[in-house]
């Protein structure tokens, strides 16, 4: 629309509703457009509109006079206030009054638009204020005085809340009342000024407030501001007085305690604010009523001064004191004061007959808050004997029956019966505790007939008499006949176990005090069914519920008894000592027994003498051939588990060697292919007395070899080998069993774990500093080969929770950490780096994880898992190459690797500081790219991976940590286990692998006992990917062995569905 085109017709096309034109037409024709003013400056009308509250609108013309834009303070969006505005301007002919005005009604080549022009006008204000800031900063800034007026509305009734009402008096010297607390609080923090009187105008910059009135201040904004965004309206929002709230009251009375403060409860004006908790200050009195025959009148003295201000402000006010009330005596005050307190004369009249009740309930209560003088002769009337609760029990003919009686001196009150009682005195009872023994009782599975409380359930009846009326014997006078104290039998000692030795067994001897050889083998049976009570042969019953028994059923458990092989006296297996050991039985031990503890427990150097090893063992590697040791001498098995690089090895050859002094040993050790020759060089290193056979090579040649395998004291091969082998060494006798890296055979089901199984051996040994890389199963298996028997069935097993299995194994198991046993390693320093990829790199990244989302997804719903399992891992592992390098698969790839580019620049920095690298890669096909970009700058290296045969890795190893070389590139699985690398200084992890075991057995290689430099190891991670994802899982999988071994939370599984879905967010 144009100002100078502006009609009737033209105004109501505006209008979109027609009940806003008319409101428009309603306030023009009412002449409530008062006064229209032309900004030069902004070149913008300003108009007032009085409606309701007056409004301002703003119409904003160009300079061809096209209406350009319009406002109004009433915010809405179709506006009556506008539209009778523009009605004025028609009227008035505004449009041709403008255009007389320099530069309207002609086109300009181009204006500064209003918005911009409002920009720069608010810029140079703001600036402007700098220098009356300035100016106003150099004047003296006058103390304001503040006065509070709090003033107290009481409760009427439980319904209607009292509150209190604050208002403001301030001033440089005279004080003003603020009419508008919510404007006053916002010109502290906005600069506005707010007019008293012609004689005072306050300005926040003016004056100079204490500190303590702005923290009521800002209490009181505090409250403003909670109420305005929870749309909470007030008809007080604008006006004098300001209400608080039950949230804020302690708050803001604690502070205005401390101010100048007059309080005002409607009858007196106090000066001053005095809070103090509540003590006894009432008076209150009891006296017959005069010219009444047993009529009571009970009187609160003053009551009409008491001022109570409802259930949802703990406070009342009396006689120029506000009284922080206790939660009882506000139960207490409220009653009185609605019941007394608000009534007219202030009192409460009662008979004879509710005396007693009276006194009972309200005299102990009146002390909290208190005192009461009574007539002398009510006083004499009054009795308070104290309450001596008594409990009569019968029992006939399996039926229970109790009475409760409350005995006050000489009289019993039965509270569960209706009786009448005629008394000259006043009884005084103790109602509380009365509540707290009914409360008790209530609790109980009594039933009541109108008569009498009775059992009529033996189940209930036993349970009332051996745990129940232990209990209420604290709060009753307990009164039973013979026959309830016959009914429950109850050792008078705890339950015993002998033990002895014989052979691979124990011999196993319970005895419980007092229970007949005739009875104890059907009461242990009662006791592994769970059975509640057992029944003995005298007719009385044992709580086999009672804590007395728990070990018992605690070994049972453990054990896994059946009820047909559970006797009084029995065999157990030797291995299942320490189970024994750990029930919580008081247990009487053979000498053999305490030394077969001592010596799994405890192992010392002095049990067994140390061969003639030619290596200075440590304390540490002492004990494990002392563990070792006796495990073997009782025909034991184990897993020794100590962190990589603490010798496990070394401890294994001290164990053979001290077996073949003692006797002639015949020993197998089966390892990984790689490290086979490292045993053969390790032996020969410490023990050169032992003679040693390594069976490789053809078929024709292993054959050969195993024929003379009872000449050596010790065969070596390895697990490929044994397992096309097995049946020749199922032919075969050896004293001792060694896996080597025993996780190999982690999975039961394998050929590897199978062939292990079936080699005739008297003791086996697991060594491994991973036993548990993903799930229990994997500890399940290594167990079932080298102490058959420990772990029960599968399905069983599965059952068990950490903290059994982590029992039943904790003898077998010697795991040693290096911050425990090696205090002068140096230390390892460990750090993930993260990485972006290049736009190469993303662009397949995300191409190829849109499909593979896709798969997974559609697997899983379509319940298709299983048959997608292997080639949604598969397309997993492509993600990890992208990460890594795209030209591992994608051919003449050009993109480049930003981890790649890291890597290079990382090895840069080590070789100009002098340290030495390890860097290991899952991918073999990565290695062969890095080895390219090595020979583009002419560095020299070792590399190994799994095609590197043994001997040819033991001298590289050994060339590495001579100093030859500072840069050794590895294979993840072929050189994680079995390499001694102590030359180099930093490791690097190039690439993520799904068990961090894995990781931690690599890094250690480096990290081991021999270490004399601290040890840097990175991670190299690629930001935003599946990288990051599986850093996550591994933190999930890195606590499970140490969770069994010391028992913890919750057991981590193999990588599943729900990873899968983790790893690509489905």
């Amino acid at each position: 629309m144009r100002l100078d085109e502006l009609t009737s017709v033209e105004i109501e096309r505006h209008f979109s509703e027609s009940e806003t034109e008319n409101k428009a037409k309603a306030l023009y024709e009412n002449e409530r457009v008062k006064e229209m003013l032309w900004d030069k400056e902004l070149a913008r009308f300003k108009v007032f509109v009085d409606d309701d509250e007056r409004q301002t609108v703003e119409v904003e013309p160009s300079n061809e006079l096209e209406i350009i834009h319009t406002s109004c303070t009433c915010k809405k969006e179709q506006c009556e206030h506008v539209g009778a505005v523009l009605f004025k301007m028609a009227e008035y002919k505004v449009g041709k009054w403008l255009a007389k005005k320099d530069g309207y009604g002609k086109a300009e080549p181009y204006r500064l638009p209003a918005e911009e022009r409002s920009r720069t006008a608010r810029l140079l204000r703001s600036l402007e204020s700098l220098y009356v800031q300035e100016q106003e900063s150099t004047k003296e800034r006058q103390p304001l005085e503040v006065e509070f007026l709090l003033s107290l509305y009481p409760s009427y009734n439980e319904r209607i809340q009292g509150g209190f009402e604050l208002e403001l008096k301030v001033g440089p010297k005279r004080t003003y009342v603020v009419k508008d607390i919510h404007a006053f609080l916002r010109s502290l923090s906005n600069g506005e000024s707010i007019r008293f009187s012609k004689l005072f105008t306050f300005h926040a910059s003016d004056y100079v407030i204490k500190e303590e009135d702005m923290h009521v201040f800002s209490l009181m904004k505090e409250v403003i501001d909670v109420k305005q965004s929870s749309y909470i309206r007030n008809q007080n929002d604008e006006e004098r007085t300001f209400c608080i709230p039950p949230t804020y009251a302690e708050k803001l009375l604690n502070v205005l305690a401390e101010r100048r403060t007059s309080v005002n409860d409607s009858l007196h004006e106090y000066e001053g604010l005095v809070i103090e908790d509540l003590k006894p200050i009432f008076s209150f009195r009891l006296a017959p009523l005069k010219d009444t025959l047993d009529t009571y009148e009970f009187k609160w003295d003053q009551a009409e001064k008491v001022i109570y201000l409802g259930r949802m402000l703990p406070y009342l006010f009396f006689n120029g004191i506000c009284y922080k009330v206790t939660k009882g005596q506000q139960d207490l005050i409220e009653s009185l004061y609605f019941h007394v307190a608000l009534e007219d004369k202030q009192q409460l009249l009662l008979d004879r007959s509710q005396l007693d009740t009276f006194a009972s309930i309200l005299l102990p209560k009146l002390k909290e808050i208190g005192e009461l003088s009574m007539d002398g002769d009510i006083e004499e009337m009054i009795s308070m004997p104290p309450l001596k609760p008594k409990l009569m029990i019968s029992y006939e003919g399996e039926r229970l029956t109790a009475d409760v009686i409350f005995q006050y001196g000489s009289e019993e009150i039965r509270p569960f019966l209706r009786e009448t009682h005629t008394r000259e005195n006043v009884l005084v009872r103790d109602m509380e505790l009365e509540y707290k023994l009914l409360g008790k009782i209530e609790d109980l599975p009594f039933r009541f007939n109108g008569k009498e409380l009775f059992l009529d359930s033996l189940p209930d009846i036993l349970d009332f008499v051996s745990f129940d009326m232990p209990q209420l014997d604290e709060w009753f006078d307990i009164y039973a006949p013979k026959s309830i104290q016959d009914l429950i039998f109850e050792p008078y000692e705890e339950p015993k176990l002998s033990v002895s030795t014989s052979g691979g067994w124990m011999d196993v001897h319970f005895d419980v005090s007092g229970i007949t050889d005739d009875d104890i083998d059907a009461m242990m049976r009662a006791i592994l069914a769970r059975d509640r009570y057992f029944k003995l042969s005298s007719g009385s019953y044992v709580p086999l519920h009672d804590e007395v028994f728990d070990p018992m059923k605690q070994l049972f458990d453990e054990l896994q008894f059946n009820k047909n092989e559970l006797e009084q006296s029995m065999q157990v297996p030797l291995y299942r000592a320490l189970q024994v050991e750990d029930s919580g039985l008081y247990v009487k031990k053979s000498e053999a027994f305490q030394k077969l503890i001592t010596r799994l427990t405890e192992p010392v150097e002095e049990d067994f003498p140390l061969p003639a090893i030619d290596a200075d063992l440590r304390e540490y590697q002492k004990r494990g051939y002392q563990w070792m040791t006796a495990l073997d001498y009782y025909g034991f098995g184990g897993i020794l588990a100590d962190d990589m690089g603490l010798g496990k090895t070394l401890q294994t050859i001290t164990f053979l060697l001290g077996k073949k002094e003692r006797k002639d040993v015949s020993a197998l050790i089966v390892s990984p292919s790689s490290v086979v020759y490292n045993w053969k060089k390790e032996i020969q290193r410490f023990a050169p007395s032992m003679t040693v056979l390594v069976v490789n090579g053809s078929a024709e040649e292993r054959q050969e070899l195993l024929a003379t395998a009872d000449d050596y004291d010790i065969v070596i091969t390895s697990y490929p080998v044994l397992r096309r082998d097995v049946d020749i060494y199922e032919q075969k006798q050896f004293d001792v069993l060694i896996l080597d890296e025993a996780q190999n055979v982690k999975n039961a089901g394998t050929k590897t774990a199978r062939a292990v199984r079936k080699i005739k051996r008297q003791t086996s040994f697991a060594l491994s500093g991973t036993p548990i890389e993903n799930s229990l199963e994997e500890l399940y298996s290594i167990f079932a080969i080298v102490l058959p028997g420990v772990l029960p069935r599968r399905e069983a097993f599965n059952k068990l929770t950490e903290t059994q299995i982590a029992r039943r194994i904790r003898a077998f198991v010697l795991r040693r950490q290096k911050k425990e046993v090696l205090q002068e390693l140096p230390e390892k320093i460990e750090a993930v780096e993260y990485m972006d990829m290049t736009q190469a790199q993303k662009t397949l990244y995300l191409g190829q994880l849109a499909m593979l989302r896709q798969e997974a997804s559609s697997a899983i719903e379509r319940n298709e898992w299983q048959d997608k399992r292997m080639q949604i891992l598969a397309g997993l592992t492509r993600l990890r190459q992208i990460c890594c390098h795209p030209g591992m698969f994608v051919d003449s790839y050009e993109g480049g690797s930003e981890k790649l580019d890291r890597l290079l620049d990382y090895l840069e920095e080590a070789k100009a500081a002098g340290r030495r690298v390890v860097v290991f890669s899952q991918f073999t096909t990565m290695l062969a790219i890095i080895r390219e970009q090595l020979a583009k700058r002419d560095w020299d290296y070792f590399y190994l991976d799994g095609k590197t045969p043994s001997e040819e890795r033991v001298q590289k190893a050994d060339q590495f940590n001579a100093g030859e070389k500072d840069l050794f590139l590895v294979s993840l699985k072929a050189g994680g286990t079995g390499l001694n690398l102590t030359g180099g200084d930093t490791v690097i992890l190039f690439d993520s692998w799904w068990n961090p075991a894995i990781e931690d057995q690599a890094a250690d290689r480096v990290y081991r006992f021999g270490q004399k430099r601290v040890v840097h190891v990175t991670k190299l991670i690629t930001t935003g990917t599946i990288e990051e994802k599986i850093h996550q899982l591994q933190d999930k999988k890195r606590d499970l062995l140490d969770r069994v071994i010391q028992p913890g939370e919750t057991m981590v599984t193999s990588l599943g569905k729900e990873e899968i879905r983790e790893l690509l967010d489905i």
